[in-house]
C-alpha cells in the first residue's frame, strides 16, 4: 500500500524564510521539497523482528512502544523563545494563573518565535521534543478561535487557516526527519513523548508520572495523557509474546503458541485495568475543555474549509487527520497478531483504520507490517485453531480485545456523544460507526473461534479441564447477543445526527462482506 504522506512544495518565501532556508545544507533543502511517496518496506517476515530505526526516539526497545528515553522536559538554548511560549501557553498555569490561551492572547505571541533551523540536530530525544513543542503550538494556534467559539456556543468555530512560517518551516522539517505527518499526534506529540517520572525509580505508574505540556492545564487533562503513557508503558512483555507467538506457531509449537497467548492476555489485563481508571482520573464533563485542540482538518471540514496554508512550506492547503488514541499501537499489534486485521469488512470505515497506521511512528509501522506478515506467514491463526487449549487462549485475547474497545466505545458515549453533536472523532472519523465497526469485527471473529472450539468438544469432551470449559462457556455466553446489540445502538443513533444533516456512514457500518 502506498503511503499517503504527501508531496510539499517550498513557494517563495519572505525574507527571513529566505534566510532561515538559505542556511540550511543541501540535503535538507531537499528534504523539504519533499515528503516521501513510496511506501514503508516490510521487514523480512520470515526473520525474526529487528528494528528498522536506530537510534531513533520511538525505535522498538526494551521499552515496548515507549520512547527509547525519556522525554525531554525542556527545550534547551537556542529554543528558549519557543519553550517560554509553550511552557506559559496553557489556560491553566501551575501557579493559579491564566496562560496564554487563557487570555485569548496566544495568537498575537506566536510571532515572537524566531525561525529556528532545526535541520542539523543530530539528537533523537531532542528532536522528537522539538515535534512536540512545534506541533503544540500549531495546534494550538490553529485551534484557538475555533475552541473560544465552542465555549460560548458549545459549537465549534472557524480555525485560522495559515500557519505562521516560524512555526510551519521547522514542524515540516522536523516531520520530515522522523519520517511522519507535521501534525500532533500520538506518540511524539501529545501522548507517549508528553510525561516524565516524579521519581526515576519508582518506575512507569500512574501516580509517578506528570505531563510536560498541556492545553488546558489541571489534573484532568494530565490524567487523560498519563492513563494512555501508563498503558503503553506496560508493552514489553506484549511485544514479546507476540514476537514468541510467531515464532512457535512457524514452528507449529502449539504448546509454545498457547503459551505466548496466555502471556500476551495476561499483559492486555493490564493493560485494561489502567484503561479502566480513566473514569477516575480525567471526569468526562472536563474533556471537551481540552478536546478541541487534538482535532485535525479531514473530517472537520466546518473548522478547516480551506484546509491549512503552511506558510514557507506549501502554497497549497494540506489536511491531516488529528490526533488519535487509534494512533496507539497496542490494539493494532494485537490485531496483526491475532490475525483479527484479516478479518475486518471490506468498508470505508475500515480504510480509515488503515489510513491512520501513517500517523505512527516510523519504526511503529514497521513493525506493524512485519506483524502482519509474520502473523499470516507462520498462519498464528490456523495453528491456534488446531488445538482446544490453543483457541481458547486465542480466545481469550480476543475477549481482551473486545473488552478493551467496549470499554473505548463506552467513553466515547459518556465523554463526547452525550455531550456534544459534533459528528466526528479527533481522528476525523464518524463518530457513531467507526469504533463500533472495530469491535463488531472482533466479535465476529470471536463466533468464528467459537464454532471451531465447539467442534474441537464434539470429538474430544475431555480435551479442556473443566475450569477451562468454564472460561469458555463464559465468554461464549455473550458474543451473540453483544453482536447484536451493538447493531441496534448505532442504528438507533442515526436519527439525531441525520436530523442535524451529519451522515455517519451507517451503510458502509452495516457492509460486512470479507470479499
Amino acid at each position: 500500500m502506498s503511503s499517503p504522506l504527501i508531496s510539499l512544495v517550498v513557494r517563495s518565501p519572505k525574507n527571513v524564510v529566505a534566510k532561515a532556508i538559505c542556511a540550511t545544507s543541501a540535503i535538507e533543502s531537499q528534504q523539504m521539497r519533499t515528503i516521501s511517496q513510496t511506501a514503508d518496506k516490510v521487514p523480512n517476515v520470515k526473520k525474526p523482528w529487528t528494528t528498522t530505526q536506530p537510534n531513533h526516539q520511538f525505535s522498538i526497545s526494551d521499552r515496548g512502544f515507549m520512547p527509547a528515553h525519556n522525554p525531554l522536559r525542556k527545550l534547551p538554548s537556542p529554543y528558549e523563545d519557543v519553550e517560554e511560549i509553550v511552557s506559559n501557553m496553557a489556560f491553566n498555569l501551575p501557579d493559579g494563573t491564566k496562560g496564554l490561551l487563557g487570555r485569548y492572547d496566544l495568537g498575537r505571541h506566536i510571532h515572537e518565535i524566531r525561525l529556528h533551523d532545526v535541520s542539523n540536530t543530530n539528537d533523537p530525544v531532542l528532536d522528537a521534543a522539538l515535534f512536540r513543542d512545534y506541533s503544540i503550538l500549531a495546534a494550538a494556534y490553529l485551534l484557538e478561535p475555533a475552541h473560544i467559539h465552542m465555549l460560548a456556543t458549545n459549537e465549534y468555530g472557524r480555525g485560522r487557516d495559515v500557519l505562521p512560517a516560524n512555526v510551519a518551516i521547522p514542524l515540516h522539517t522536523l516531520a520530515n526527519k522522523l519520517k511522519i505527518h507535521p501534525i500532533l499526534d500520538y506518540a511524539h506529540g501529545y501522548s507517549l513523548n508528553n510525561w516524565y517520572l516524579e521519581d526515576d525509580a519508582a518506575g512507569f505508574t500512574l501516580e509517578n508520572m506528570r505531563t510536560i505540556r498541556q492545553f488546558l492545564g489541571g489534573k484532568d487533562e494530565a490524567g487523560f495523557i498519563l492513563v494512555h503513557a501508563a498503558m503503553v508503558a506496560q508493552t514489553p512483555n506484549l511485544v514479546a509474546a507476540q514476537q514468541n507467538g510467531v515464532a512457535a506457531a512457524r514452528a507449529n509449537d502449539v504448546v509454545g503458541l498457547e503459551h505466548a497467548l496466555k502471556t500476551h492476555a495476561a499483559t492486555l489485563e493490564n493493560i485494561m485495568n489502567i484503561f479502566g481508571r480513566m473514569w477516575q482520573v480525567s471526569r468526562p464533563e472536563e474533556y471537551l475543555k481540552f478536546r478541541t485542540f487534538i482535532m485535525g482538518q479531514i473530517g472537520n471540514e466546518n473548522i478547516f474549509p480551506n484546509g491549512v496554508i503552511f506558510d514557507g512550506v506549501s502554497d497549497k492547503p494540506l489536511a491531516f487527520r488529528g490526533e488519535t488514541g487509534a494512533q496507539d499501537s497496542i490494539i493494532p499489534s494485537c490485531d496483526n497478531f491475532l490475525q483479527l486485521s484479516t478479518r475486518y469488512p471490506k468498508n470505508q470505515l475500515t480504510d480509515y483504520l488503515k489510513d491512520l497506521r501513517y500517523y505512527r511512528p516510523a519504526d511503529h509501522r514497521s513493525y506493524l507490517l512485519w506483524l502482519e506478515g509474520a502473523a499470516a506467514d507462520s498462519s498464528v491463526s490456523r495453528v491456534a485453531l488446531s488445538n482446544s487449549k490453543s483457541a481458547l487462549a486465542l480466545l481469550t485475547n480476543l475477549e481482551c480485545i473486545q473488552k478493551f474497545r467496549s470499554m473505548h466505545w463506552t467513553m466515547t458515549k459518556k465523554y463526547i456523544i452525550e455531550r456534544t453533536r459534533h459528528p466526528v472523532a479527533t481522528g476525523g472519523t464518524p463518530i457513531t460507526t467507526w469504533l463500533p465497526n472495530n469491535l463488531l469485527a472482533t466479535l465476529e471473529y470471536m463466533e468464528e473461534v467459537q464454532d471451531v472450539l465447539v467442534k474441537h468438544l464434539v470429538d474430544d469432551s475431555s480435551s479442556l479441564s473443566s475450569a477451562e470449559r468454564d472460561e469458555f462457556e463464559s465468554i461464549s455466553a455473550h458474543i451473540h447477543a453483544r453482536n447484536n446489540r451493538i447493531r441496534t445502538e448505532v442504528s438507533q443513533m442515526q436519527g439525531d445526527f441525520k436530523k442535524a444533516n451529519k451522515p455517519q456512514e451507517i451503510d458502509e457500518f452495516t457492509r460486512r462482506s470479507h470479499a
